[in-house]
């Protein structure tokens, strides 16, 4: 069985280049036949004014498993052994694979098939909701001596490939349904029981939050001593995100772990968005998490959109 690395692109944001390219390298490693690609999606609003994002929609999360033939059959830096370039065509397949004539007034082959297209990758979910259309090119590695080096196989040989993000396909119907699905917790909700890193809230008022979540009672002793420790980045993060007065409580009884918190920021979304990014808070969260369990149904983790921590509905409050 072949493994590989899985690259976590979601965390590390592509900086524009060169006419604004977005660019990432993606490594196969030596006897890999493949590398992986991590992937958040999210949809955003803009202020009309200023341009800010006024909210963010948590949209699919998966992998986009990136094989070492594709990557070679896709590459357009590739040359034959004479060093004449090999010319790589962009052309639609769904047109080149056409055998009938288009009729008048025939729209159903106006429109291109993207499962054809063999520049776009999908994201691992259950449906072809989510795709990227990518450009390769080849990163030539450094050697250290002038030697020809041989190979039995070319899965042998690390290779890196430079792949640039020309455009992301999603479906329109998965889209509507995502946003209408958030629009229905939302009114679930109420405004007042919110899961800590999910994206679900938009009003700008201070909010008090209350989540439980049952801590494995074997890992009682752990999770203290971690927490007596807790790393400063992640600490750090909660503060950039305008959350206050933060305590978890433990019932013995139920080995139950009780969360409150206050955010006073002025943009939920994007402080959980931001939260959600942070390679060290993620790392901290596939830590506890493992001491967990969640009440939340169906629920994988603290990434999950579903939220890891069950959120309690608040019935009174007398502030004096």
């Amino acid at each position: 069985m072949f493994c590989s690395r899985t690259w976590a692109v979601s965390n590390q944001v592509p900086q524009a280049q060169d006419n604004d390219r977005v660019t990432e390298t993606v490594t196969v490693d030596a006897h890999d036949l493949f590398s992986q690609l991590s992937t958040s999606v999210y949809l955003g609003r803009r202020e009309p004014r200023r341009g800010l994002l006024d909210s963010i929609q948590n949209v699919s999360e998966g992998t986009i498993r990136v094989w070492r033939n594709w990557l070679s059959e896709q590459c357009e830096t590739k040359t034959f052994s004479d060093g004449t370039p090999v010319t790589v065509h962009h052309d639609s397949s769904s047109q080149r694979d056409r055998k009938e004539p288009m009729m008048s007034g025939d729209v159903s082959h106006t429109k291109e098939d993207p499962k054809r297209d063999k520049s776009i990758l999908w994201i691992n979910t259950r449906d072809d909701n989510i795709g990227i259309k990518f450009k390769v090119k080849e990163k030539k590695w450094r050697r250290t001596t002038a030697m020809p080096i041989l190979f039995e196989s070319d899965v042998e040989v690390a290779v890196s490939y430079e792949v640039e993000f020309e455009e992301i396909l999603v479906r329109t119907a998965h889209l509507l349904f995502t946003l209408e699905e958030a629009k229905q917790q939302m009114a679930n909700d109420g405004g007042r029981a919110i899961v800590f890193g999910s994206l679900k809230m938009t009003s700008s008022a201070p909010k008090r939050m209350a989540q439980i979540v049952r801590l494995k009672p074997e890992s009682l002793q752990e999770y203290k001593e971690c927490h007596a420790k807790a790393w400063p980045e992640v600490l750090q993060q909660i503060k950039d995100c305008h959350i206050v007065d933060y305590s978890i409580w433990f019932d013995d009884r139920s080995s139950t772990l009780f969360a409150t918190m206050k955010w006073v920021g002025s943009d939920f979304d994007a402080d959980m968005a931001k939260m959600a990014a942070n390679p060290k808070v993620q790392e901290w969260w596939a830590m506890t998490d493992s001491m967990q369990e969640s009440f939340v149904e169906g629920a994988k983790g603290s990434t999950d959109p579903k939220g890891w921590w069950k959120p309690l509905e608040e019935v009174f409050r007398f502030e004096g």
